[in-house]
């Protein structure tokens, strides 16, 4: 998802990976499925079959695991603020949250292009720095931060990859 925000010369782009479940609904999936595996491992347990017990708790705590990476990854947010001299770049991705602040004159977006994608890969860069934007993002949301970011007058790099299928 992309929220674009302007007051008089600075413009604030958001970029929001699209959630198809929140964390209450990530819950309400999980707690029904953990409550069933642990009541059926613990009526094989009771009938004498114990070693069924460490796989159920093995397989909801697996499945807890990788929920919880999915919340993360929903909670992920890049924000781009444009401003007269000036490019921030906030990203809040936990492995890896930084800032970047780049010089506008120096700023190019590039554009990078495969035969499977409209638009593969959006990155801003400037002499010492290359920060990718919307990595998580589809190409229909790609496609409207590139628009966006036209319209802000910053020049464009466009390049066509290879196909590596081939």
């Amino acid at each position: 998802m992309v929220i674009t925000a302007r007051q008089a010369d600075v413009t604030v782009i958001t970029l929001i990976p699209n959630r198809s479940a929140n964390g209450r609904q990530l819950k309400l999936f999980f707690l029904p499925l953990a409550a069933i595996s642990l009541l059926i491992a613990t009526f094989w347990t009771f009938m004498g079959a114990w070693v069924v017990l460490p796989f159920a708790g093995l397989e909801v705590g697996l499945l807890a695991f990788i929920l919880h990476r999915v919340w993360l990854f929903n909670q992920r947010q890049q924000q781009i603020t444009l401003k007269r001299d000036t490019i921030a770049i906030d990203d809040d991705e936990p492995a890896f949250a930084s800032n970047c602040l780049l010089q506008r004159s120096e700023t190019r977006l590039s554009i990078a292009n495969s035969p499977a994608a409209e638009v593969d890969e959006v990155c801003l860069f400037d002499t010492a720095h290359r920060v990718e934007l919307g990595g998580f993002l589809n190409n229909s949301d790609k496609q409207l931060v590139v628009t966006e970011l036209k319209g802000e007058g910053l020049p464009v790099f466009l390049y066509v990859r290879a196909d590596s299928s081939m």
